[in-house]
């Protein structure tokens, strides 16, 4: 009751209520947020005029914070009833979170299946659009539909509708040391036909990280892929984009230029602008995302954002990268990317996609996935993420092959060549040269130590 106090105009104490939290959950994070927000020091806590002994508490959230540190150490979380993923690694000035959302509509829900989203470097580099932007003409004007809209966000839209109101659920988890991932999928959002987003955050160092993306998608004639970032430039190389008309559908978007045979390989750059101020002078962001998706239209398309508050009308037009697709009726798709999110300049680092092999040789459907990816200091990461509705034992074309009956396997070779780390998930073995990691059934995970 001492949060409602009805008879004093004296606002209650947040920092006491993270305290109590604290007691309740035994969550260090909860001090560890009191104590920063405090401008990381207990002088004038609890701000609670009816609080009893300041000074306890004082000496209490002191003691914690000696003990445990004041760095808030938070792992990779999956809230199933939520239908939200969060990935994390490293903590501190290095914390990075990359989050899946996968359902859609509900109580002030957005149309927004399997979007993404992620911080890293202090920034929000894949950004959610918010609450709509009422003030431009109420709930049914058409900028605050387009903020609700699937296109609006960073997913795939299929024949250039909205996604249908739906829950997806999680086939995989992986929570490891310096790979962290989920897939979901969402058939009821799409009509019953598959929609299934895999998404990876892997460590590279302590400062330094790639995501890794994976979306299958069926159904339809078109399937669009959008991407948008923070404020800033966005430069593409790799491809010839031209004015390609608008995409429609009601949306709040312009100036569309594809590139209607672009190879996969093909990159964009942003140059992040930090117009609010949230990063330190000498601090530029970038982030390059690399697209390896087959037989695809790609390029930019502008989409309209307000920002500055419900009381205010400043807007702006955001550069988006947008990939397509498109076929006869049932199509299939496997949208490939990466996203390299950098201080200062972007990293020297090669990533290609190889083919997946059965047993016997043959190359497989798109559906599969591997890749190589090569570090400045010689060090090779290579990814096999396999369709989970064609399951077997799967290999690599990369040299040296990774060999896998599980739907991920990731190894880590030194630039001598020898293994540093491995992972899998959902599966019962991985193997490359004279590496075995293993075990006598399926598991969900399991990795090196």
């Amino acid at each position: 009751d001492r949060y409602k106090s009805p008879w004093t105009p004296l606002p209650p104490s947040d920092f006491r209520l993270l305290w109590d939290l604290y007691e309740a959950a035994e969550d260090l994070a909860f001090v560890q947020t009191l104590y920063r927000e405090n401008g990381g020091k207990v002088d004038g806590l609890p701000y609670d005029v009816f609080g009893e002994s300041p000074e306890v508490f004082r000496e209490n959230v002191g003691s914690v914070i000696q003990e445990h540190g004041e760095v808030i150490e938070l792992e990779s979380i999956n809230k199933e009833e939520w239908k939200l993923a969060l990935l994390r690694s490293s903590s501190g000035e290095s914390e990075r979170t990359l989050w899946l959302d996968y359902d859609a509509g509900g109580g002030h829900g957005h149309q927004d299946a399997m979007n993404i989203g992620l911080f890293a470097y202090g920034l929000d580099l894949l950004p959610e659009m918010g609450y709509p932007p009422v003030q431009y003409g109420g709930w049914g004007s058409p900028r605050s539909r387009w903020y609700m809209m699937s296109a609006a966000h960073n997913t795939v839209v299929v024949d250039r509708a909205n996604h249908a109101a739906g829950a997806g659920e999680t086939a995989m988890w992986a929570k490891g040391h310096l790979v962290h991932g989920i897939r979901a999928n969402a058939p009821a959002v799409n009509g019953g036909n598959r929609f299934e987003r895999t998404v990876f955050l892997i460590d590279v160092s302590e400062d330094e990280f790639y995501v890794v993306d994976v979306f299958r998608v069926a159904g339809g004639k078109e399937h669009t892929k959008f991407v948008h970032s923070h404020f800033g430039e966005l430069t593409l190389s790799g491809i010839d984009a031209k004015l390609a008309g608008e995409f429609g559908a009601q949306t709040q978007m312009r100036n569309m230029q594809l590139d209607l045979s672009a190879k996969p390989g093909w990159t964009g750059v942003w140059e992040i602008e930090d117009r609010y101020s949230l990063l330190p002078d000498d601090v530029n962001l970038g982030m390059r995302y690399t697209d390896l998706t087959k037989e695809a239209a790609a390029g930019t398309i502008e989409g309209w954002i307000s920002y500055g508050g419900f009381n205010a009308t400043e807007e702006d037009w955001i550069p988006r990268i947008i990939v397509q697709r498109t076929g006869e009726e049932g199509l299939t798709s496997t949208f490939v990317s990466v996203y390299e999110p950098f201080k200062g300049d972007a990293p020297e680092r090669t990533i290609v996609r190889a083919n997946v092999v059965d047993d016997a040789g043959n190359t497989l459907s798109d559906n599969h996935c591997a890749l190589e990816i090569v570090h400045a200091d010689g060090k090779r990461d290579i990814i096999l993420l396999a369709d989970p509705e064609q399951p077997g034992t799967l290999q690599t074309s990369t040299t040296p092959t990774l060999e896998t009956d599980a739907e991920f396997a990731f190894i880590r070779l030194r630039a001598d060549g020898v293994v540093d780390y491995g992972a899998f998930a959902n599966g019962s073995r991985m193997k490359t040269g004279q590496f075995i990691l293993g075990i006598d059934s399926e598991t969900t995970f399991l990795e090196t130590p």
